[in-house]
């Protein structure tokens, strides 16, 4: 991957890309993945510990989609 990348950034010198590593897909997954109960988050990640899976790799969305996805819950509610 590493090489790919380089090879592109020399060719496109303009427009890089920045530094890329697998391990990233896996915090873009579980913040992708917050409407899943925490549990079963943890257990596709693959850890023993709730405080890791949430400390680690989730990430707060940003304030608008926080905010469109509470108002879908509450009006699932009602």
């Amino acid at each position: 991957m590493q090489n790919c990348i380089k090879r592109y950034n020399l060719e496109h010198p303009s427009c890089p890309i920045r530094k890329f590593e697998p391990h990233i897909c896996r915090h873009t997954f579980a913040t992708n993945m917050q409407g899943l109960p925490p549990k079963t988050l943890q257990s596709i990640l693959g850890y023993g510990d709730i405080s890791t899976t949430m400390n680690h790799y989730v990430d707060a969305k940003p304030n608008q989609q926080q905010l469109a996805e509470i108002n879908a819950i509450a009006g699932a509610l009602s």
